[in-house]
């Protein structure tokens, strides 16, 4: 028997005697989302998902685990801010919520996020103490409430997020060229670090446009002036040093970060353009990933031969993956994905730090992969 069909989405003339046209209707609907449903699964079974990823952790506590620098076992804020944020792309309002209300009960006394240890950030003999607020956890924290606020509607989160970006707007220094968010709250680290301003500017030019705080959206756009006079080139990409007292390139999850926080900072700011600078960005960060082997270091840099062939640490990867694909490379970091699959544990079950270790990458690592991720999949998604 002979059907005919219309060019309108699943019409079909039904001869006499057949099943009703809705029920045959629902029926091609459901092979064809099972079609794609499957598309997509074995598109991303080529390197390991988010959830796989947040399914590993302590489920009791998502942002506990071991901590290298004081190998202990730590709560690590910019773990459970990662993990908010990967719940508001995975559409995940419960793993939204379990990571950003954390974030809310332990902010820091003065407000925002550091480490909960003391550190001496530049090997100077400054050592902070253990409640100081670091700006890169600090954006990665109020971007995660800010993610909260948008999915959920809860005015709590937003609150929590202006605290912090409140607190930190004394922690920033002027400049002929612009103007630096400091590496921390503490003043021997007043140091122009562009990784760390970078993404503080892009959640300033956030909240400033969310919230209509001129007064944010003013240090935010002096920071981007800041980063994009700082700006090299190398070979047509566009890169930063570490900070401004040294030649030293950044690692891969620092070089996303400056990318990252100049691609918000463009999306959210209609007072300076930084879109003319991504293509040059993306360039760099791609430079990162060589014969199917993500580097700790571009290539682009002469380099001492123990860093030239480093594998980049797990968290490198992560944000690699969460830049190129908000700045719309998305095949670009599908292709980089793949890599993933050299830093499986033995069992299969988990991610190492690095690849062929056999420790499971702490937390802090770990979330970075899933945001990567959860990012990578929301593009990917069709609905």
């Amino acid at each position: 028997m002979k059907l005919e069909f219309y060019t309108s989405f699943l019409r079909i003339k039904k001869p006499k005697g057949m099943i009703p046209t809705q029920i045959r209707r629902w029926v091609l609907i459901a092979a064809a989302i099972g079609g794609v449903a499957l598309f997509y699964a074995t598109r991303t079974a080529q390197y390991p998902s988010a959830i796989s990823i947040i399914a590993a952790l302590d489920q009791g506590c998502l942002g506990c685990g071991y901590d290298a620098s004081t190998k202990t076992t730590s709560q690590h804020p910019m773990a459970f801010a990662l993990l908010a944020s990967a719940g508001a792309h995975l559409n995940d309002s419960s793993l939204t919520r379990t990571a950003a209300d954390w974030l809310v009960t332990n902010a820091n006394k003065a407000s925002g996020w550091g480490l909960g240890f003391a550190w001496d950030a530049f090997q100077d003999g400054s050592v902070n103490p253990s409640d100081t607020t670091y700006g890169i956890t600090t954006a990665l924290g109020v971007s995660a409430l800010l993610d909260a606020y948008e999915q959920t509607g809860e005015a709590f989160y937003a609150d929590a997020a202006l605290r912090a970006l409140t607190y930190y707007q004394q922690s920033f220094t002027a400049t002929e060229r612009g103007g630096f968010f400091w590496y921390s709250d503490q003043p021997a680290d007043a140091i122009n670090t562009p990784n760390v301003s970078s993404m503080m500017m892009g959640q300033y030019a956030r909240a400033g446009k969310l919230f209509h705080r001129a007064d944010f959206m003013r240090l935010a756009s002096l920071a981007a002036q800041q980063l994009l006079a700082d700006a090299k080139t190398v070979n047509g990409a566009r890169f930063w040093s570490y900070y401004d007292r040294t030649e030293r390139p950044n690692d891969a999850v620092h070089a996303a970060y400056i990318v990252r926080g100049l691609q918000e900072f463009n999306r959210y700011s209609d007072q300076f353009g930084a879109s003319e600078n991504l293509e040059g960005c993306a360039e760099y960060l791609l430079s990162f990933y060589q014969n199917g082997v993500v580097l700790e270091y571009s290539p682009l840099h002469s380099l001492p031969p123990d860093q030239a062939t480093l594998p980049a640490r797990l968290w490198g990867v992560g944000m690699l993956l969460y830049t190129l694909t908000d700045i719309g490379r998305k095949k670009d970091a599908e292709n980089m994905a793949k890599a993933l699959n050299q830093y499986l544990t033995a069992d299969g079950k988990n991610l190492a730090s690095r690849p062929k270790h056999s420790d499971v990458g702490e937390p802090r690592m770990l979330a970075h992969a899933a945001l990567g991720l959860a990012r990578l999949e929301k593009a990917s998604r069709w609905w």
